[in-house]
Formats: structure tokens, C-alpha cells, sequence
């Protein structure tokens, strides 16, 4: 029953199907440790969301991470997220179901790794002979990462906050250099970074 519901491959699953039919984008709660990101198909989810061009937020306790909603109590949470979320790999990624981890992480497979695996029962049968998965998702990691530190950068650049602008920066969220820009405008002292 549950290989009825989820498919043959994640693109026919309930939450690709959800996701196609989203009309306002896509929102994901997360905590401190960034733990829906430990789970493959949330990874899964914020490829899809990218891939079909929703809109993604992030939320935390004080609401979407670009509002100014409890910016004075954000500071360390919004470290501890992007901490987080720095340390985000696919090959990290569990699922309850693990046909349903190595379905995923097929899709998401660096492309020559791709290539030199061109069916799913050949990447299937390298896992289980130890295929070290570390390293062959490179590609997915980093457009993860530059999605997911496109958030904090806008928190951080309301917040005034140089150190954590910067490594949104090195996770290359768009529009880093700008903030930068505007919090060093505001007359902060650049000596102290």
C-alpha cells in the first residue's frame, strides 16, 4: 500500500504532486538543529520547490525568518539555524523508508555520477556493495545551500549582522555583496569583522 502512495519514483509521490499544485509556495518549520533537513524528502521537497519555481520561506518561532518579528531575540537563534543549515548533506539525509532514500538520492546524484550509474538498480546495487555516497552530490548541496542561506541572509541583513551577511555569502545567497554593502553603509566598523 505504502509503494501505492509514494510511487515508483519521487516525482509521482503526494508531495511532489502537492507541491506542482502549490499556488503561494512552499513554508518549512525549522528549529535550532534545522532537523526537517535531516530528512531526505524535506531535502527532496526544497529541490522540487525550486525546480517548479515557488516561492520557499523558512520559519522559526518568531515567524518567517525575513520579518522583523522578534528581531532582538533572534540573533542567536538565527546563528544557531544557519549552523544548521551549513552543515545540511544529502548523503546525510534519512528516511523512515530506505527504497525511498535511495529513490531520492538517485534523482539528486551529481550528474557524472549519474551518468556512470544511467539506472536506478545500478546506483541501488553500488550502495549496497558500500558505494561511499559521501562526495556525489555535490551539485544539490550547494544549490541547496544558496537557497537555504537566501533567509538568514535577509534576517541577518536587517540585524545588522556583518559576520553572519558574510557567510551567507559563502553559501552564495544572491544578493550578498548588497547587503553587505547596505550594513557597512550604516557605519559599522569593518575593523572589528
Amino acid at each position: 500500500r505504502k509503494a501505492e502512495e509514494v510511487g515508483d519514483s519521487p516525482q509521482e509521490g503526494p508531495f511532489n504532486r502537492a507541491l506542482e499544485q502549490a499556488s503561494f509556495g512552499v513554508v518549512m518549520v525549522v528549529d535550532e538543529q534545522v532537523q526537517p533537513f535531516q530528512r531526505i524528502w524535506c531535502l527532496y521537497e526544497v529541490h522540487r520547490a525550486r525546480k517548479l519555481n515557488k516561492r520557499f520561506q523558512l520559519i522559526d518561532d518568531f515567524g518567517t525568518l525575513a520579518s522583523t518579528q522578534g528581531r532582538a531575540q533572534r540573533g542567536q537563534q538565527l546563528q544557531d539555524v544557519f549552523k544548521g543549515l551549513r552543515e545540511v548533506r544529502a548523503h546525510k539525509a534519512q528516511a523512515s523508508s530506505e527504497s525511498d532514500r535511495l529513490k531520492i538520492l538517485y534523482q539528486i546524484l551529481d550528474p557524472p555520477v549519474r551518468r556512470a550509474l544511467p539506472r536506478f538498480e545500478a546506483f541501488e546495487f553500488a550502495v549496497r556493495r558500500d558505494l561511499r555516497l559521501q562526495g556525489k552530490f555535490t551539485t544539490f548541496d550547494s544549490k541547496l545551500g544558496r537557497l537555504l542561506a537566501q533567509p538568514v541572509l535577509e534576517m541577518a541583513a536587517s540585524l545588522d549582522n556583518s559576520d553572519l551577511v558574510m557567510d551567507c555569502a559563502a553559501m552564495g545567497a544572491a544578493g550578498a555583496a548588497e547587503a553587505l554593502r547596505a550594513v557597512l553603509a550604516k557605519g559599522i566598523d569593518v575593523t572589528k569583522l
